[in-house]
């Protein structure tokens, strides 16, 4: 009985896709399955969030994985949009699963995030279903799924909450062994933690002891690795991939 109809996109398997990230040996073999569930239940964009209990306000400092699109995500990261929105604190401070729209609550929002947030519903973004997990370790984090349909029955929402418990277990076992593939070093992955959360060329220099000089070597370094064209792009590039967090702390 693993194998259940989604009333969206004919049948998912749960069973396979809890194997699946049962023998999950890096960040990219968690995303797979998780790209796999949001596109089976009508939600294909996914992100996995840390929820330190250290005050962690910046969008792009949370994100540990994410399939969004690259462009979007770059909007919302150099606007601030989701590190000031209200509809972000709602879903941080939700205990329980909840699954809302966008649109919904574009009417909460200052006239400027409303209408950032509106060019996220065109995207594709409105519909969510966000689920808030606490670990035994006490660590905190959230599972996001994002598309466009009608709500989301109760019997999909337990399976895609399962989904997401076992994901953010797993991830969290395997995050803090950076991936063979991941062409970014120690430093420069440093300094674009720092770029996240919103610190300039100067400020990075004096918490890491190092020049300015030296900062735009790494950074200039890193965007030239991952062939984009500035340090939010790059930023986007590591977050899609898991190459940032080591830790959900």
């Amino acid at each position: 009985m693993s194998q259940v109809n989604s009333t969206v996109s004919g049948p998912f398997d749960l069973s396979h896709t809890i194997k699946s990230l049962g023998e999950a040996k890096s960040g990219f073999d968690v995303f797979k399955p998780l790209k796999a569930t949001g596109t089976a239940f009508g939600l294909p964009h996914f992100a996995v969030t840390r929820q330190p209990t250290n005050e962690v306000n910046k969008f792009a400092q949370r994100v540990v994985i994410t399939n969004w699109d690259a462009e979007l995500l770059a909007g919302m990261i150099d606007a601030g949009t989701l590190d000031r929105a209200r509809i972000t604190r709602l879903l941080r401070e939700r205990e329980l699963p909840i699954d809302l729209r966008f649109s919904d609550h574009l009417d909460d929002e200052t006239p400027e995030i409303r209408d950032e947030m509106r060019q996220m519903v065109d995207y594709g973004y409105d519909r969510i279903v966000y689920f808030p997990i606490r670990l035994q370790s006490n660590i905190k984090g959230a599972v996001s799924f994002t598309g466009m349909r009608e709500p989301v029955p109760i019997e999909e929402m337990a399976q895609m909450s399962f989904v997401a418990k076992h994901a953010l277990v797993q991830l969290n076992e395997v995050m803090e062994h950076r991936t063979a593939d991941c062409p970014l070093t120690a430093r420069e992955i440093e300094i674009f933690n720092l770029v996240a959360e919103g610190l300039t060329a100067e400020e990075i220099g004096r918490k890491l002891g190092i020049t300015s000089h030296t900062i735009s070597y790494h950074t200039t370094n890193a965007i030239n690795k991952l062939g984009v064209r500035n340090k939010t792009q790059a930023i986007v590039v590591a977050l899609q991939n898991g190459w940032l967090q080591r830790s959900l702390d």
